[in-house]
């Protein structure tokens, strides 16, 4: 359910619809190898196909039949898989996939041995990111704990926050309601999206409200060099600032627009 949601909330925002995400797995697949001191990590990579737009239900059997064929492969080691792909290789981008998603299972945070206490605080913050994002989801008897962990040349703080709470928004939809498609899993709580709407539902302005252009052409007839607009040591007068939007009112006009026409400004 968490591979899921988390593959639906990376389809969501870059509208990819074959996302491959890794995942680690012990590689202690014999009882012979249990007790054996060393790594057997490996990393296995799961691929789902979200096109179409299916509902929660459905993407959900999807990846885990994926899940459950790749745990039955995991002897494959993942440099032998990179080495048959032989995908176009990079220094500054993992190969196969650049994002994973770990579930792990803590430990009891708390345990005595002899005089000593051993308590689990938190996991270690390597400062470092392996990938692009990783997700990790840490369970103990308490439930669950997710860590972002992600680069810094690419995703700045704030952004991760965003995705953090998004991801919580849309499992939440996921829970309430697995039938519906993943275009419709929300991204946004009721909160924030009354933060986003709410500067867009002021009142519209009254009939005898004086319009902006010809409140800055009645500027301009009495003191057309007076600064209108200052930013990083330039500035523009009320002349000026007319002057440049009639030529860009002429220019619209030429392209075949008409009173009334709506026009996007980007800022």
């Amino acid at each position: 359910v968490l591979l899921a949601a988390f593959k639906s909330l990376l389809h969501r925002y870059s509208g990819a619809v074959d996302v491959l995400v890794g995942t680690p797995v012990e590689g202690r697949l014999t009882a012979d190898v249990e007790q054996v001191v060393g790594l057997f990590i490996n990393t296995l990579v799961m691929r789902t196909d979200l096109s179409g737009d299916p509902d929660f239900d459905a993407l959900l059997a999807r990846v885990r039949e994926t899940t459950l064929d790749a745990q039955a492969h995991q002897e494959a080691p993942f440099e032998q898989l990179v080495e048959a792909l032989a995908p176009e290789r990079s220094l500054s981008r993992s190969p196969v996939f650049q994002v994973m998603f770990n579930l792990v299972r803590l430990p009891v945070r708390s345990r005595r041995a002899g005089g000593l206490e051993l308590r689990v605080d938190r996991l270690i913050d390597q400062g470092t990111s392996s990938f692009d994002l990783t997700l990790t989801a840490a369970a103990d008897d308490h439930g669950l704990a997710l860590t972002f962990e992600y680069a810094t040349d690419l995703f700045d703080a704030e952004t991760i926050e965003q995705l953090a709470d998004a991801y919580l928004c849309l499992l939440q939809g996921a829970v309430r309601d697995p039938s519906v498609p993943l275009s419709r899993l929300p991204l946004l709580d009721a909160a924030a999206c009354r933060r986003i709407l709410a500067p867009g539902q002021t009142p519209a302005p009254t009939a005898s409200a004086v319009p902006v252009h010809r409140a800055v052409a009645e500027v301009v007839r009495r003191s057309a060099g007076a600064v209108a607009v200052e930013l990083d040591g330039s500035t523009l007068t009320y002349g000026a600032l007319e002057a440049r939007a009639n030529r860009l009112a002429r220019h619209l006009r030429a392209l075949g627009l008409g009173s009334g026409t709506r026009v996007g400004i980007c800022l």
